[in-house]
């Protein structure tokens, strides 16, 4: 009988699948996670055996045990996280070749050359150029909106002295 998987590998195995933060993750999720190992089971089934369209970390755990019981532990630690890890190193090459294609730019010959390197640094330049202008035009916009309240406050507390003078001078007069 193969070992179960530990309750922290199964956290970060449910952190994975669970993409959107949400502490939930839902049928298909948990489906691809199955094929991936073997498991085989169909939407249908799966839906009939849960009853519940997405699952949290306790019911992950508990559904994790009944199926590992049904296969008699044959689903093993390194085929769910190798799995996850060979999604990992997709999205990976993915990010790398999105990238890769930023600097080659369109002569896509399967080499980033000097001019589209040089290319996309001057863009990134004109960008940080661009936010640093920005941001100096946030702090005079600031200053200026210090400005007009310091007046603001200047004139309130002027007219506040005016009024209470002119209600002491009333007050004494009468």
């Amino acid at each position: 009988m193969s070992p179960t998987i530990s309750s922290e590998d199964l956290y970060r195995i449910f952190k994975k699948l669970d993409k959107n933060g949400d502490g939930l993750i839902c049928l298909q999720e948990l489906k691809w996670l199955f094929d991936r190992v073997g498991v085989e089971l169909t939407m249908e089934e799966l839906e009939s055996f849960l009853e519940k369209p997405s699952l949290d970390f306790d019911q992950f755990l508990f559904c994790y045990k009944s199926i590992s019981k049904q296969n008699k532990g044959e689903c093993e630690e390194e085929d769910v996280l190798g799995c996850l890890e060979e999604d990992d190193h997709e999205e990976d090459m993915e990010m790398i070749c999105m990238a890769f294609k930023v600097f080659e730019m369109s002569d896509d010959d399967g080499f980033i050359s000097c001019d589209g390197l040089e290319n996309v640094l001057a863009r990134l330049n004109e960008y940080d150029q661009r936010l640093q202008q920005s941001e100096r035009q946030r702090k005079v916009e600031v200053q200026a909106l210090k400005h007009q309240i310091m007046e603001l406050e200047n004139r309130f507390e002027d007219r506040f002295k005016t009024i209470m003078t002119e209600m002491h001078k009333r007050h004494v007069s009468s």
